[in-house]
Parts: C-alpha cells; structure tokens; sequence
C-alpha cells in the first residue's frame, strides 16, 4: 500500500474496469486485506498487487462497501494541504528557533567573551591595586621599622645617659654627704673647742673682774684711812688774770662699779657684771648704771658713758 489511497483506489478502479467487474469482500481478503476491515481504519486501501490481479469472478461490490470507500478516499485526501502547511510551519518554526538558539548563542558568547574581557581587565587593575598597595604596606612598615627602631636607640641611649646621669648624681650625693658629714664633724670639733675656749676666757675674765671689782672697793676704804696731807696754799694770781667767773666746769663722770665692757663695735658694747654678759646700745638701761647715752673709744680701749657714770673696759680699769 503506497502513501496516497486515491492512487491506490484510481488503480483499483481501472484494473475493475479492465476486468468489468469490481473486487469483492472475499477478494480483498484473498489479497491480505484483514478480516473485518472498515473504513474507520486508517491506511486500509486496496494494494497495487491487488489492483494487478485479475478477478476470478466478477463481484459487483455493495452500495455500503462503495461508499464506504469514496468516503475513506475523501478523508484520506482532505488532510493532505494541511499536512504539508502543518510541516511547513513546523520547518519554519524549527528554523527559527534553531536561528534563533544560534543567534541567542552568538550573542551569549558575546556577552560572556565581553563580561571575560572585562573581568580580565578588572582583575589587572585589582593585581596593579594589590601590588601598588602592598608596595606601599611594604613601604610603611620598613619606615615604620625605622622609625622604631631610631626610636629604640634613643630610648636606650637616653636610658643609658640617664642611668650615668644617676651612678654620677649618686656619686655626687655621695660626695655631699661625706664633706657635709666631715664639715659637721669639723663644725661640731670647733664648737666644741669654742664652747671651751669661750668657757675658759669667760671663767678667766670673770675671776679677772671679781678680782678687780675686789680691788676697785678696797680702794676707797684705803683711801679713807690715810690721813689727809695739810691742805695747800690758795693759788697766787697775776695781774693780769680777772677773778670773775668765766663758766661752769663739766664735773667729770665717775667709773662705774658692777659691770665691765667686754668689746664694742660702732655703736653696741658687750657689757659683763655679776648677772652675766648682755649687749648694750644707746638707750638702754643698766640697773645700777642708769641709761647708756653712748659708745665711745678713749684711748686703746671703749668704755659706755651712761647718765651716772662711764663703765670701764675689763683690760684698761685702773688697778
């Protein structure tokens, strides 16, 4: 059976003709068509083998069984435009989607060659970034390891000069401690030997004094035990000398008994006596010896004038 029934059914028709007369049911089951074959089935028309053979009898075929086959030609032979539409379309739809899968995977292939070139292209530019950077780092870290290091040196070397600076202000200190301890020792040994020098002169001066004040009140009681010699002729004047009174006489001061002065200097004296030593200046008051009013040198040595008298000095009283 080929693939176009109406063929098939035009060469059974002229093979009819030929014979006059039209195949049968029971021909078409000798020539392998099937047993209860109908025109619902598809591809169910007679072969050319079939058309070739020659009938042994002349069967006119029923009406039913005509129709039948007109109708299975005529709906065998309507789809046929439309099969070839239908695969035409197919054609074409399969072309474009095929052009369409190639078009798609060119610009695919474009795209992601462009999105690797870029990415190439940002991954240089990231290298040279990295690589800039970590110059850079490198950089920093060996100035910084520099400076670190200077740092370090300085802070040893300061440590250094500084602990020198201490061992020497120890040893300084050291140094201080002996000449201010040798210096007490040799200010403590001159107190000490002042403290008796002055003791001695101090104990010397005052047996000195007592001594002398002893002799100071012997003196007038001597004095007033010795007769008085005979009184002296009333002095002879010349001519020339005028007896009226001219002025008073200053009365001279008289020596204070009790107090001694032991060294001056400008206007302060060192006045001794029974009570101890005390300085003295104009305008203090001695009991005994009334107000001092000054200091003055006679002679080699410096007595203190007061309004009853003038204390002596302790080396040039009168024995």
């Amino acid at each position: 059976m080929s693939d176009h029934p109406l063929e098939d059914m035009d060469a059974a028709g002229t093979a009819e003709s030929r014979d006059g007369s039209r195949p049968t049911a029971s021909d078409r089951q000798d020539a392998g068509a099937p047993d209860g074959a109908s025109s619902d089935g598809p591809g169910r028309a007679p072969s050319r083998e079939l058309a070739r053979r020659p009938a042994a009898l002349p069967a006119v075929p029923s009406r039913i069984a005509w129709e039948d086959l007109e109708d299975r030609g005529r709906t065998e032979a309507r789809p046929r435009p439309h099969r070839r539409s239908a695969v035409a379309f197919a054609s074409l739809g399969l072309a474009a989607i095929a052009l369409a899968a190639v078009a798609f995977v060119a610009v695919d292939r474009h795209r992601q060659a462009g999105l690797l070139a870029e990415r190439a292209r940002e991954n240089a530019t990231l290298e040279q970034t990295v690589s800039a950077l970590n110059a850079r780092l490198q950089a920093i870290e060996s100035a910084k390891g520099r400076d670190d290091l200077a740092e370090l040196r300085r802070s040893v070397g300061d440590m250094k000069s500084a602990a020198t600076t201490s061992r020497e202000l120890a040893a300084a200190i050291a140094q201080l401690s002996q000449r201010v301890e040798k210096l007490d020792r040799e200010q403590g040994a001159k107190l000490d030997r002042l403290g008796q020098r002055v003791d001695q002169e101090t104990t010397a001066r005052t047996a000195d004094l007592a001594s002398r004040l002893d002799r100071l009140e012997k003196k007038p009681a001597q004095a007033a035990a010795t007769p008085p010699g005979p009184a002296a002729p009333p002095p002879t004047f010349g001519a020339n000398v005028s007896m009226d009174p001219t002025g008073s006489i200053a009365r001279p001061r008289q020596a204070l008994r009790g107090y001694v002065v032991l060294g001056a200097q400008d206007d302060m004296a060192l006045v001794g006596g029974r009570y101890g030593e005390r300085p003295v200046r104009a305008g203090d008051y001695l009991p005994g010896a009334g107000r001092v009013e000054r200091v003055e040198r006679q002679g080699p040595n410096w007595v203190v004038v007061t309004d009853q008298g003038f204390i002596p000095s302790a080396y040039g009283a009168p024995d």
